[in-house]
């Protein structure tokens, strides 16, 4: 196994501290240059910054954790996300649950996923904005400033495929499943572990 399951609630403050303290899977757009809301620079030096969160402190998460749409992410159980999440394992048979993982191998890349049932070898990631469900609908296929969230998944996790699954109430659920793209991937962690020294680099 690749991987090791980090035992944090998502939305936490010990959450964006980890977070903040890696390479997140939402980060890869940045770091690779496909998010155009979020630059490689700006990703640097929201990395570089002190973390702003105390224990117990509720505070808004950083840019890096936050939707690329820049929503903050829907973690209650009545969320969108969770209604999301109970209609996948309805359609799909499958006990996927939140977690957060880290990669052995590279310990400053992580993926906080939004559906994993590790055993059946089955990884989801959930999107629940009306923008995304338009240019899915449209398309049949993954945005690309999403790409790279999905990789980083498969690079620390070693799957083949992930769920991309996209919801609004009322409409019928998309789905979507990326396979591993072992270019993209280890283009993505060539890019990770030289901008990650960057980082450590301009911490000390």
């Amino acid at each position: 196994m690749s991987f090791a399951i980090v035992d944090l609630v998502q939305g936490s403050a010990d959450w964006l501290r980890w977070r903040h303290d890696g390479i997140g899977a939402s980060d890869a757009a940045a770091l690779m240059g496909q998010n155009p809301w979020r630059s490689p620079q700006a990703l640097f030096a929201e990395k570089v910054a002190p973390p702003r969160y105390g224990a117990g402190r509720r505070e808004r998460p950083l840019a890096a954790v936050a939707d690329l749409f820049g929503a903050t992410p829907v973690r209650e159980d009545g969320g969108l996300e969770a209604q999301a999440r109970r209609l996948y394992r309805q359609q799909h048979g499958s006990a996927v649950a939140p977690i957060c993982l880290v990669s052995t191998e590279r310990p400053w890349q992580r993926a906080s996923l939004d559906g994993a049932d590790l055993a059946a070898g089955r990884l989801l990631e959930i999107k629940c904005g009306s923008a995304t469900y338009a240019a899915v609908a449209k398309s049949g296929r993954v945005p690309g400033h999403y790409i790279g969230q999905l990789q980083q998944t498969l690079a620390v996790t070693g799957f083949d495929a992930i769920d991309f699954w996209v919801w609004l109430p009322g409409r019928p659920p998309l789905l979507i499943t990326e396979r591993r793209d072992e270019v993209y991937i280890a283009e993505l962690n060539e890019r990770g572990a030289a901008f990650w020294a960057r980082v450590m680099a301009a911490r000390r």
